[in-house]
């Protein structure tokens, strides 16, 4: 069976650009395409163009492979927040589905700095670097990406900052050099006034200089004196290509994404239980059918807002664990309730509650999972007393590290 490669677009504001990527290697696998970008430059018909891209390279990606496309605006959960140098229509596109719906695979968004960046930190020049690492892509604007031991922090937006009482990137990005005619030097005295501010606020271990500019690197490079490290970017232009790709199998794959994902490519086993639902059937289905976890983005797919929720968590329906994360509290911490006042999930109620024969279902309890810091511990039926542990309050509950110990691990 031929292999089967990644594929990354990057949607820029002259071209749209794809090439499938060798993820082994991480190069292209083939000469990219490259299509102009629609004059006018909706979400729709950049989709088209998307769309076309995609089906030119199926034989090299086949039918199943995800795809992750770029895109120079804040992406939040796939939706596009930011218009900076894009049409004013995709914010608040959800980007995510609408380019799935449109080429019928998976697809996900990113930031174009942040795909850069991870192409940078897992083949190029940020390769096997910890601490912090800052990117940046000098072009039309400053794009940034920051890692912390190698883990993106995705939407910095660190161009636009406030210097001397401009936007940065209006002073310091490739496009002020060549728009104010300025040499090398008079240039390099705005990155250094830049980077300095930027060093200021994150002390980075690691800066990296990419876009198209990092070509004639030993241009301006030489001229700047930073405290850590500065050096070219090693993908230059096809980076962002490259990391969407990645990006892209990885979420698909549920690796190295968030306790998200993590939670529900785990191989946990969430024993039934009696419990406290949502009153709204549709979230108590959802919930029911995807491991206890809901993310905001599903929940407002559902029709229910960022409020609703709020007031779900105060009533310890759910429980937020992460940044957009909730697991569903009676799961989460054990809890039994009577059948009169709700359902067993997913297995009928039984014995002792008036619903059936048979021994009534032991609740979830967190050292199931079992990931305590302590040491083991077996989970004791309702009627078995509290065994005393030394160096804790007899009967206290033990704190939970097993979803701390997950969430850490995926974090980390």
């Amino acid at each position: 069976m031929a292999k089967k490669h990644g594929l990354g677009i990057d949607i820029g504001g002259s071209g749209i650009k794809g090439a499938p990527v060798d993820l082994k290697e991480g190069e292209f696998a083939t000469e990219r395409q490259r299509i102009p970008t629609p004059e006018e430059s909706t979400p729709e018909a950049v989709a088209e163009v998307v769309a076309e891209i995609v089906e030119h390279f199926e034989d090299e990606i086949g039918k199943k492979q995800p795809v992750g496309i770029t895109v120079p605006a804040v992406v939040h959960h796939g939706t596009v927040r930011t218009a900076a140098n894009i049409d004013q229509s995709w914010i608040g596109t959800d980007a995510d589905a609408l380019f799935t719906e449109r080429v019928g695979r998976q697809v996900h968004v990113v930031n174009d700095a942040d795909a850069a960046g991870v192409a940078e930190m897992h083949y190029g020049a940020g390769r096997g670097n910890d601490g912090v690492v800052l990117l940046t892509t000098l072009g039309t604007g400053i794009g940034t990406a920051l890692f912390m031991n190698g883990e993106l922090l995705p939407n910095t937006e660190l161009g636009h900052l406030e210097l001397d009482g401009h936007d940065a990137e209006t002073r310091a990005a490739s496009s002020a050099r060549e728009n104010e005619d300025l040499s090398w030097e008079d240039w390099a005295d705005r990155l250094q006034r830049y980077y300095s501010h930027v060093e200021d606020l994150l002390w980075p271990d690691l800066i990296i200089v990419g876009g198209g500019i990092s070509k004639k690197a030993d241009k301006y490079l030489p001229l700047l004196h930073t405290r850590a490290p500065i050096v070219p970017a090693q993908l230059k232009n096809d980076a962002g290509i490259i990391g969407a790709a990645w990006q892209a199998q990885h979420l698909a794959e549920g690796r190295g994404v968030g306790p998200v994902q993590r939670l529900r490519a785990s191989p946990l086993v969430w024993t039934p239980v009696r419990q406290r639902g949502p009153t709204h059937p549709e979230l108590q289905a959802f919930l029911t059918t995807h491991h206890h976890v809901v993310t905001t983005r599903e929940a407002a797919a559902l029709g229910f807002n960022r409020e609703v929720l709020r007031r779900l968590v105060q009533r310890k329906v759910l429980t937020r664990v992460a940044r957009g994360a909730y697991v569903q509290t009676s799961v989460l911490l054990g809890h039994r309730h009577l059948a009169d006042r709700t359902s067993c999930a997913p297995a009928p109620c039984s014995a002792g509650t008036g619903t059936g024969g048979g021994e009534p279902h032991e609740a979830t309890l967190l050292w199931d999972l079992p990931l305590l810091d302590d040491g083991p511990r077996r989970p004791r039926s309702r009627g078995r007393p509290a065994v005393p542990h030394r160096g804790r309050r007899a009967g206290r509950p033990r704190a939970s590290t097993s979803l701390v110990s997950l969430l850490g691990e995926a974090l980390s």
